[in-house]
């Protein structure tokens, strides 16, 4: 508006001959970012004879059509630019592993480095997500990774809750941190997850940085054992002058709260090699579960005591096998017993067994289901 008023004022003023066509628009609307992709499609709408004025880019925008069309897998950034993205947990120092990785490859190499770290305003006990890139060019992207080439999960549990992979691009590099060996953790990645390898072809390392943290005395900190295995897959810099620069940085970090500390940081570093593996990819997906298939939370009503007592097992209903654990928990319900539940909170708190059958519980209209059951999954 204050484009097009100057305009007319110099035209009313003999200072311009007529009045230039003006195309305006407005993005970052619902908080969207205003990426490469979304800037191609405004000047390819330019090119037209007619271009759509008072547009609307970054949404779809299916009540007044004003919005462009764009193709989200455009990209200005150079193949030599490494994007990364790395999932972990509030107070697990993720996100200062990567301030130090940042710091290492800024101070250590050749090349530019860029951070942004996203997470929630409680930090502690939620999901915090690390946007870093670099590359031997200066970086000006002022927006997050939408297509990385190496996505490190620090947390089993989130592959069940969202969609890991959903960023990578094909040939990239995933590292998971899991309780599973090499051997086994196929079999308990969700459907999703294993059929995005197989066709994103991507390569697939674990290491159970848990247990590595356990025998270093680091507790659930797992930071230092993840950033050391990024270093060693990711190839940025040699392995002995990564390794050398992820201690030295743990000497500044911590060398304040003690020689002890150091050392246990130190011990996790030389002990993750050891743990690190590749896993094999298998030809085909072999899962039976998958993240939208998971129990939504809902309760029945229950008129009676006794219609609850009645309550068959959930496991004869839902066919999904982790509805076997809901059964043992309905059951020790009845009975006033105790139990474990099977499921953890993302602290690693244990939930309450009523808690946790609230949280999955669910059937399918079969003969023997009760006629207040619902079929939600």
């Amino acid at each position: 508006m204050d484009v097009v008023t100057a305009l007319n004022e110099a035209v009313g003023a003999g200072l311009v001959p007529a009045m230039p066509r003006v195309v305006g628009g407005r993005y970052g609307l619902s908080s969207k970012e205003f990426t490469p992709a979304m800037v191609k499609a405004v000047y390819d709408e330019l090119l037209k004879d007619q271009p759509k004025n008072h547009f609307t880019v970054g949404i779809h925008d299916d009540v007044t059509h004003t919005s462009l069309s764009y193709d989200p897998s455009f990209s200005t950034e150079g193949k030599d630019t490494a994007r990364c993205l790395f999932y972990g947990l509030g107070a697990d120092g993720t996100v200062g592993a990567n301030h130090n990785s940042i710091r290492i490859i800024g101070e250590g190499t050749d090349n530019y480095a860029q951070g942004y770290f996203f997470y929630d305003s409680k930090k502690s006990g939620t999901m915090t997500t690390s946007h870093l890139r670099f590359g031997p060019r200066p970086i000006h992207a002022s927006y997050l990774i939408r297509s990385a080439n190496f996505v490190a999960c620090h947390q089993f549990s989130f592959l069940e809750r969202m969609d890991m992979l959903k960023a990578a691009e094909p040939g990239a590099t995933f590292l998971l941190n899991s309780i599973y060996g090499p051997e086994e953790v196929w079999d308990h990645l969700p459907r999703s997850t294993q059929k995005q390898i197989i066709e994103k072809k991507l390569k697939f390392y674990v290491i159970d940085g848990y247990a590595v943290a356990k025998e270093t005395g680091m507790g659930q900190r797992v930071n230092t054992i993840m950033q050391t295995c990024f270093f060693a897959i990711s190839g940025i810099l040699p392995r002995d002058e990564a390794i050398a620069a992820i201690k030295d940085s743990i000497q500044k970090t911590y060398g304040k709260r003690g020689e002890a500390v150091v050392q246990k940081n130190f011990a996790a570093v030389d002990a993750t090699l050891e743990h690190l593996h590749e896993v094999k990819v298998p030809s085909q997906v072999t899962s039976t579960f998958d993240i939208r298939l998971r129990c939504r939370p809902k309760r029945p009503s229950l008129s009676s005591r006794s219609r609850q007592k009645s309550l068959p097992d959930v496991a004869t209903i839902c066919p999904s096998a982790r509805c076997q654990w809901t059964a043992r928990i309905r059951r020790a319900q009845r009975n006033g017993s105790a139990v474990t539940s099977p499921w953890k909170s993302p602290r690693g708190m244990k939930r309450s067994a009523s808690s946790a059958a609230s949280a999955c519980w669910s059937a399918r209209t079969l003969s023997s289901a009760p006629k207040f059951m619902t079929p939600i999954c």
